[in-house]
C-alpha cells in the first residue's frame, strides 16, 4: 500500500512537523511519498506548489491512501482544497491535529 503523506515540512518548527519527521525517521519506506504544504522559508509557495503537483504525485506512484495532517485555520484550508484534486479511486485521512478545532469551528459557523 502507498501513501502520500500530506504536511508542513519535516524542518519546520511545530507538533505536525515533528510527527512527519519522526514518521521519517523511524518508517524508512519507499511506499510513503512526502508532500510538503507549508515551509517556514517559503511559507506560500509549498502550498501553491502541491496544488499543482497532488494529482501528479498520487497518479506517478501509484497511491492509495493520501494521509493529511491538518491543523486549524489556514492549515485546514489548504489542506480541504488539496482534499478536493485527490481522485475519487484515492482514499484518504484527515488527522486532525488541532487541540481547539472546535472552537475554529464555531467560530467559521458562527460568521
Amino acid at each position: 500500500m502507498n501513501i502520500l503523506m500530506v504536511g508542513p515540512s519535516f524542518k519546520a518548527k511545530g507538533g505536525i512537523a515533528t510527527v512527519i519527521a519522526n514518521f521519517r525517521k523511524y518508517y524508512r519506506s519507499n511506499k510513503i511519498v512526502y508532500l510538503e504544504t507549508w515551509q517556514e522559508k517559503h511559507r506560500y509557495f509549498a502550498g501553491i506548489r502541491a496544488l499543482f503537483v497532488i494529482r501528479k504525485k498520487i497518479w506517478q506512484e501509484k497511491i492509495d491512501i493520501v494521509h493529511f495532517h491538518v491543523a486549524q485555520k489556514g492549515s485546514f484550508y489548504r489542506k480541504a482544497l488539496l482534499s478536493y484534486l485527490v481522485p475519487r479511486y484515492t482514499h484518504y485521512i484527515f488527522h486532525m491535529h488541532a487541540s481547539q478545532f472546535d472552537l475554529f469551528y464555531e467560530k467559521v459557523h458562527d460568521s
